[in-house]
């Protein structure tokens, strides 16, 4: 089992999207290659490298033990104008950047390098039909990184924390109850935080790349010693289930 705390990159640029009616998966892909790969050449023409992950949510093939959460996450996008992920797929873009000087980067190169109307840009502004934006600050990661490789499952879960519960305390239970996961589980698991309010979306959320969803449900039972408001905090959460495209 390794821990890392953080990562190798600081915060994670995520945008929520879902394509138009009328407009097909491979058009829709196509635009978003176009705009990602776009970037990171508008990027590296300044001297820096961005990484970026997308993947695609349809919640198929889930344990009857996160019916709920699923559940709770067609709520909570619905809330956003999404259609339900069973009538359209939700994508989620993860772009990872090192600093915050990252994030101004990345404005100035969609902004004014590439132009928000004109381009790629410009064309997946026609093709979506619902999107929301969110920053977040890594704050550690357990399990075995391994490839982020086309097809592998990934699933998200979105949670609030306690009220009751000082932030430092929280965080280290979550880390105790992922690092005991860790040692019975083939993935990686890293907890997420918002940075600066800056986003709608619920303040936590945690990444777990997995071989089946099986290894997701088993990061919800609660651990001995937990407190109360720490058994159900990760089950009262919204949990969405896809695989990576790129």
């Amino acid at each position: 089992m390794a821990f890392r705390k953080g990562r190798n990159f600081l915060l994670i640029y995520t945008i929520f999207h879902q394509s138009a009616e009328g407009i097909d998966a491979k058009t829709y892909e196509s635009t978003l290659r176009a705009l990602y790969e776009g970037i990171q050449t508008q990027a590296k023409a300044l001297g820096e490298s961005i990484a970026v992950e997308e993947s695609i949510f349809d919640q198929q093939e889930l344990p009857e033990t996160l019916a709920p959460l699923a559940e709770a996450a067609t709520q909570l996008l619905s809330r956003h104008h999404f259609a339900a992920p069973s009538q359209r797929p939700i994508y989620w873009d993860a772009v990872q950047l090192s600093s915050y000087t990252q994030l101004g980067m990345l404005e100035q190169v969609v902004r004014d390098r590439m132009g928000i109307y004109t381009g790629p840009h410009g064309q997946h502004l026609q093709e979506f039909s619902a999107t929301t934006f969110n920053l977040y600050e890594s704050k550690f990661s357990i399990g075995e990184p391994g490839s982020r490789l086309h097809g592998q499952r990934i699933g998200l879960i979105f949670f609030n924390k306690p009220i009751s519960l000082k932030y430092d305390d929280f965080r280290e239970a979550l880390l105790v109850r992922f690092q005991h996961w860790a040692k019975q589980a083939s993935g990686e698991v890293t907890l997420w935080q918002r940075s600066l309010g800056l986003g709608r979306m619920p303040e936590f959320f945690l990444t777990a790349k997995v071989t089946s969803f099986q290894e997701i449900e088993a990061l919800l039972p609660a651990r001995d010693g937990e407190s109360l408001e720490m058994t159900t905090v990760l089950r009262k959460g919204a949990l969405l289930t896809g695989q990576c495209i790129f």
